[in-house]
């Protein structure tokens, strides 16, 4: 039998647990610019494996017109939205993935620190509520990009030319 949370439950969960989902306080500002149905864009790329690319536009338009400095994120907006069709699928068919290349530098010169800020809290908490190991990657994802105020996409395809080199 499935247990209901009580009302006063869920308020107490959101009052305390608010300062760690910052998009609540944009929420109402991205659903004025799409209908809920449309805040997200999802794919999923078949590259070798299965990927779930999932994109939210509000988020991205509130913080691109939210302050002037992050007019050149317009750009970076364009492509997600062209993610689902316009991936050159091509490139991710063969090679190596990035975790799979060579590692051209020593393991022993890193110097490890830990460290704790919002992201690292965020992560914490999500993962505490996983029941299973292989759903926690993706819990940790939908949660963010729905919650955290700067994840914009999940899964994003990355891939540069040899034309791309040329102007870098």
């Amino acid at each position: 039998m499935t247990q209901l949370l009580q009302p006063s439950t869920l308020a107490n969960w959101i009052k305390q647990y608010q300062s760690l989902c910052a998009y609540h306080r944009m929420r109402e500002f991205g659903l004025k610019l799409y209908k809920p149905e449309d805040v997200l864009i999802t794919a999923t790329l078949a590259h070798r494996q299965l990927y779930r690319f999932r994109y939210h536009r509000a988020k991205t338009r509130l913080i691109i017109e939210e302050d002037f400095k992050n007019r050149n994120f317009g750009a970076l907006k364009e492509f997600l939205e062209l993610v689902p069709a316009e991936c050159p699928h091509q490139y991710f068919s063969e090679g190596l993935r990035a975790s799979e290349a060579p590692i051209f530098f020593s393991k022993s010169d890193m110097i490890v620190r830990s460290k704790e800020n919002y992201a690292t809290k965020l992560a914490k908490f999500v993962l505490e509520s996983v029941g299973e190991n292989k759903e926690r990657h993706d819990a940790l994802q939908r949660f963010m990009l729905a919650n955290d105020s700067v994840t914009v996409a999940t899964e994003v395809p990355v891939y540069i030319r040899r034309e791309d080199l040329a102007h870098m």
